[in-house]
């Protein structure tokens, strides 16, 4: 999983995702690699999944056929 900050900074690690889904609601864990681990509840509108992941911040997930990394510069 890569991350990246509002700022352009970021970083990556590996994680195991495991879930459920009931229509357009799912609901992920990740265990990751970097010792962290997190839950997502996640709505479905087409090709994006957007939810809450905690401290008031907001997630949006969209399927990409090719990875973006933003400039650091």
């Amino acid at each position: 999983m890569d991350y990246f900050y509002a700022d352009g900074t970021g970083s990556g690690t590996e994680c195991e995702i495991g879930g459920s889904k009931k229509l357009n609601r799912y609901d992920l864990y990740l265990d990751c690699a970097d010792e962290s681990e997190f839950y997502l509840e996640l709505i479905r509108d087409g090709r994006v999944l957007q939810g809450d992941c905690g401290g008031g911040a907001e997630l949006i997930l969209q399927r990409q056929d090719e990875v973006e990394v933003p400039d650091q510069e």
